[in-house]
């Protein structure tokens, strides 16, 4: 079992940006080492779990999850969203 030292500032996963705090959290690889990249709802045995699902799709959805977790207005979450998903590893390419 691989242990993931705790980083010095916040992880964020590089799908959804949303924020990896304990090992559990971490994704897999195909040889089922943690991913240093994405979440375990994002990626598993080195496979996104949606595959197709577009940017704007998990702009949305990241919003959502940022309302939520720091309760503020929607249209902000929206705006912050917009903002950190197009920058993260997975959308870089859009």
């Amino acid at each position: 079992m691989i242990v993931l030292k705790k980083p010095s500032k916040e992880v964020f996963c590089q799908s959804c940006g949303g924020i990896l705090n304990r090992q559990e959290e971490f994704g897999t690889e195909a040889d089922r080492k943690r991913s240093e990249d994405y979440c375990s709802y994002c990626y598993q045995r080195s496979e996104f779990v949606q595959k197709n699902i577009t940017l704007e799709q998990m702009t949305k959805k990241a919003a959502g999850f940022i309302f939520l977790r720091e309760n503020i207005p929607r249209d902000d979450a929206q705006k912050k969203a917009a903002d950190l998903i197009p920058k993260l590893k997975r959308w870089k390419t859009y």
